[in-house]
């Protein structure tokens, strides 16, 4: 969270930062009972091992999907042009 923040500050100008912060919040705070509300029925039809692999496997995916992109390996190495 702490890389986040930082990127997030150092990347996105000031006049936008407090929106797409908000935004990141609102959208993190709604998916969280969402996951809940389907990681429990799907572990008792199928099992906690399978949920949890299966939701290692979407986190992975999608980190690897991000890296895949040009402009977050820019963010990352901190050769991203300012906006």
């Amino acid at each position: 969270m702490i890389t986040w923040t930082y990127y997030l500050q150092d990347a996105i100008p000031t006049e936008q930062l407090s929106r797409i912060v908000a935004t990141n919040a609102l959208i993190a705070t709604l998916l969280v009972p969402v996951a809940y509300a389907v990681a429990g029925p799907a572990a008792e039809l199928i099992s906690v091992r399978v949920v949890l692999g299966g939701c290692a496997v979407i986190v992975l995916g999608a980190a690897v999907i991000a890296a895949c992109s040009r402009d977050v390996r820019q963010l990352i190495t901190g050769r991203m042009n300012p906006a």
